[in-house]
């Protein structure tokens, strides 16, 4: 069943008044809205770009540190290569200075060994190894010379490696060894 309401008629809804402010209400929180998002915005905005320099910094940064790094390791590889040559030529050094390669002994065993008619033209001392070029007027003194060579005990490997004749003279290259070394001939 329903229930009548006789009065229904004689009941009046209030009058709908328009709200006036609420115009002000919405345009002003339209724009606090605005602003809001307009500084959320630039933060969002200034914190990107301070990423974004930050990462450029670290590349920058990164590509000196390792131009550095590429500098610094081919400057220790130049230091260790010279410091290596230094050793070997300090070695050297010590090994020359100690070392007396012609000595007048030598020289002397040598001068023993020259007969008459022989002049030299180069004279090569090379470690144990000995060089003599020169001319002579006959080739018996050529021989003669070998034989001195052979008999003063001092030498072995003796060679004539060529002799030629030339016009009045002949040319001539002999090669020997020193027996035991020359630091044996400079201790007699």
């Amino acid at each position: 069943m329903r229930d009548y309401n006789f009065f229904e008629n004689y009941t009046m809804e209030p009058e709908k008044k328009p709200f006036k402010g609420l115009w002000g209400v919405i345009i002003i929180g339209s724009l606090c809205f605005l602003l809001v998002a307009w500084s959320v915005y630039g933060y969002m905005e200034i914190q990107r770009l301070e990423n974004d320099i930050a990462l450029v910094k670290d590349d920058i940064n990164q590509l000196y540190a390792e131009n550095d790094y590429d500098a610094i390791e081919v400057l220790e590889k130049d230091v260790d290569l010279l410091k290596k040559e230094l050793y070997s030529l300090e070695k050297i050094k010590m090994s020359l200075e100690n070392r007396k390669v012609i000595t007048p002994y030598l020289i002397d065993l040598i001068s023993r060994s020259v007969t008459d008619g022989i002049a030299f033209e180069a004279l090569n001392i090379a470690e144990n190894q000995i060089q003599i070029q020169g001319n002579s007027t006959h080739r018996t003194s050529i021989a003669q010379m070998k034989h001195n060579i052979r008999n003063s005990g001092h030498f072995n490997e003796i060679f004539v490696a060529h002799i030629t004749e030339a016009d009045t003279l002949y040319n001539f290259s002999i090669s020997f060894q020193l027996k035991g070394g020359i630091e044996n001939e400079i201790e007699q």
